[in-house]
């Protein structure tokens, strides 16, 4: 996919309007997630893991790059990821690749499962098991560990803690990992690889990651889609700094970072 040129990339951010204040806040949020360690955060509805290659600026980056892309999806668009979860995502990789990064269109395809019930914390670590190597997997698994922590001792109200409705029993959040490489002169390559999945027909809308279901009682859908970021179009005025601009007010009330982790 053509990425979009500088130009056009600060020319669509412009185009969009302000986003509204902050309704609510989440827990505290640190000022940049740690770094040359595994972690993780929430961003919305998603949970991003990191691996320990990345450093806390590309962290920061990448954050607000898709609190923003969730947060204009929503507000600017009107795609509820609760009502319209497909709308909702197109919205997403739509508006990251009118700003200039590359994701592709999630595919969305049914989820079926042969045991009797089933919890969507394992649902996730099935599907990015065929993704991912087994580090990278084992830093997503204790990810979602330390985001099942902070929701018992903190009782945190993030939104992927509150993304199904209570009024049809569904909803929509994603989880991924991202990684950073370096090219041969030292020029660095970060990409998300985020799984979204939608679903429908839970009982209880409460820690809904960790409840078991009825495998009859609950549809899902899951689709995967890479989002590679780019420093040079990151940097160009009124790229980055517009983001971040926009970003700024929701840094406690939309992203927060996650306990260190523990991979095994």
């Amino acid at each position: 996919m053509a990425q979009t040129d500088k130009a056009n990339a600060a020319d669509h951010i412009a185009s969009l309007p302000a986003l509204p204040p902050a309704l609510k806040l989440q827990v505290d949020a640190s000022a940049d997630p740690p770094s040359d360690t595994p972690s993780a955060s929430v961003v919305g509805n998603s949970l991003v893991a990191f691996t320990e290659n990345l450093d806390s600026a590309h962290k920061a980056e990448l954050l607000n790059v898709i609190g923003f892309a969730q947060l204009h999806a929503q507000q600017t668009y009107g795609k509820d990821p609760q009502t319209d979860p497909v709308g909702y995502y197109d919205a997403v990789t739509s508006l990251l690749t009118g700003i200039g990064f590359v994701a592709e269109d999630i595919p969305f395809a049914d989820y079926s499962t042969k045991t009797a019930t089933v919890e969507l914390d394992a649902v996730v670590l099935e599907i990015l098991g065929e993704l991912l190597t087994a580090p990278k997997l084992a830093v997503v698994e204790a990810a979602l560990v330390a985001l099942d922590s902070a929701a018992r001792h903190d009782d945190a109200p993030w939104t992927i803690y509150s993304s199904s409705s209570s009024t049809n029993n569904a909803g929509a959040f994603s989880v991924g990992l991202a990684d950073e490489t370096k090219d041969p002169d030292g020029t660095p390559n970060v990409s998300l690889s985020l799984s979204a999945f939608s679903y429908s027909g839970t009982e209880n809308n409460e820690r809904f990651l960790w409840r078991g279901c009825s495998s009859t009682s609950l549809a899902i859908k899951d689709g995967a889609t890479t989002v590679v970021l780019n420093d040079d179009r990151w940097n160009a005025p009124g790229v980055g700094s517009a983001i971040t601009a926009q970003m700024k007010p929701y840094s406690a009330g939309y992203i927060a970072n996650l306990p260190p982790l523990k991979p095994q």
